[in-house]
């Protein structure tokens, strides 16, 4: 039986869709960022081999993570999706030595399964005629699980 969805589930279910849009974005930025820095020695060994220019990344990507959390609500939305892309390109360089690390098949497993999910479920949220029922269900569990606590 359809239910009449109501504007703010529309609201919610547009919402939820672009993060796991933005999310699936990211993913393939990182991971395409830490590919290519992993095939090329001079690259990696610049940023491995140099703990000022290691650490200089690690910090300049706390940084841009505290930035995006800190100022979402007062930075227009063009900056905050370059800082996102930013710290996406950050982690790639970071994160890069697991392509030296691991077989690439172990990782093309892992990021396909999780890019499929983030990019299944833009698709499945996007022009729903229905509540979204699993946010639904995890947020009332949420809420009823944290008030118990604070009881």
């Amino acid at each position: 039986m359809l239910t009449r969805v109501s504007s703010q589930t529309k609201i919610i279910n547009t919402y939820v869709q672009k993060v796991y849009l933005w999310m699936f974005l990211g993913l393939m930025i990182t991971t395409v960022t830490a590919y290519f820095v992993s095939q090329d020695p001079d690259l990696y060994n610049g940023i491995l081999g140099n703990d000022i220019v290691f650490y200089g990344l690690l910090i300049a990507q706390f940084v841009a993570a505290i930035s995006i959390v800190a100022f979402i609500r007062r930075i227009p939305d063009n900056l905050a999706e370059i800082t996102f892309v930013l710290y996406c390109f950050l982690t790639g360089l970071t994160l890069s030595v697991i392509f030296l690390a691991f077989s690439i098949t172990s990782i093309a497993y892992v990021i396909l399964i999780t890019a499929a999910m983030f990019g299944f479920m833009s698709l499945w949220v996007r022009d729903k005629d229905r509540p979204n029922f699993a946010w639904q269900h995890c947020g009332n569990g949420l809420i009823r699980d944290y008030s118990s606590i604070n009881r």
